[in-house]
């Protein structure tokens, strides 16, 4: 069996990267966290990522949604022009 690991993804507006300790309980900031369950080998290819790419792990992860839900909303799109 897998292990699995929490992990927490901060989102946060670009060019505005608080720490989620600075975050927790500031009303200024616009942030939301959640809890992800990745098992061990995908969490070790984000962090290959992320050191590829000098940031973080969260970056990566944050990165990839933004993609993968641009992607959904252009194929909707499409799909309601035609």
């Amino acid at each position: 069996m897998f292990e699995i690991r929490r992990i927490f993804v901060d989102t946060c507006p670009p060019n505005s990267l608080p720490t989620v300790s600075q975050c927790l309980g500031a009303s200024e900031c616009d942030m939301g966290r959640i809890v992800v369950v990745l098992k061990d080998k995908l969490l070790d290819e984000i962090d290959a990522e992320a050191k590829k790419k000098q940031t973080n792990r969260n970056a990566v992860i944050r990165a990839a949604l933004e993609k993968y839900i641009d992607g959904k909303r252009r194929e909707r799109e499409e799909g309601e022009s035609r």
